[in-house]
């Protein structure tokens, strides 16, 4: 993570819409940050200390279980507040968010924002990620009562691999039960769909490659 110059901050305001939140006093304490692909962004169990909002790139917003299985919670675009139901309910992360690819934040420490904390346009702007969030819950449950899980698998890979290819998570034997190990049954079913019609190529013992119509791989 990398402090950028506060120059571009105001544009980023202008661009999300937060001009009536953002006070002059606000604005000279906020911090336009940016942070590599992979890098975290916020701790599961941590505290929110800063309330954060996300004005580039895309956030990971992702779990893991006890038997260490990973599960990705959703994908955060700009304007998006990471930790605002935390915040508001003053309670720990309950998700780690990572950053996709390069992104980029306003971070405004919570001691500075005071009686900002009670202003209409505050409340706004919080209401607004909200909304959204709910909308995209509700679109993704949807998706997963309409569309059979190995449609929506073939849907996902491709946007969730590392040079085309998708690493698995706690994969430890060779064969189809390796690629397998950290899914769920009907996600393997799936798995083993898509390498049928040769979807999908077996890279080693924890990564497949997704392949394009053409045959090669993506």
């Amino acid at each position: 993570m990398r402090e950028l110059d506060g120059a571009g901050l105001e544009g980023y305001i202008a661009h999300i819409g937060a001009e009536g939140f953002f006070t002059p006093e606000l604005t000279q304490r906020a911090r336009l940050l940016e942070y590599e692909p992979g890098e975290q962004i916020m701790t599961e169990g941590g505290e929110v200390r800063s309330l954060m909002i996300l004005v580039s790139g895309t956030a990971r917003i992702s779990s893991l279980s006890p038997e260490g299985k990973l599960a990705v919670i959703a994908e955060a675009r700009p304007p998006h507040l990471p930790g605002d139901i935390e915040y508001l309910q003053n309670r720990p992360v309950l998700h780690d968010v990572y950053a996709k690819g390069a992104v980029r934040l306003i971070s405004v420490p919570v001691c500075a924002l005071g009686g900002e904390m009670e202003s209409l346009n505050f409340y706004r702007l919080v209401c607004s990620s909200l909304m959204r969030k709910l909308y995209n819950t509700s679109s993704a449950y949807s998706r997963a009562l309409l569309y059979p899980e190995k449609n929506r698998l073939a849907a996902y890979l491709p946007e969730n691999s590392m040079d085309g290819k998708v690493y698995m998570r706690g994969a430890r034997r060779s064969g189809a039960a390796g690629h397998h190990a950290a899914a769920s049954e009907p996600a393997a079913g799936g798995f083993q769909a898509l390498r049928r019609i040769e979807a999908l190529r077996r890279e080693d013992v924890r990564a497949v490659r997704c392949r394009s119509p053409d045959g090669s791989g993506s």
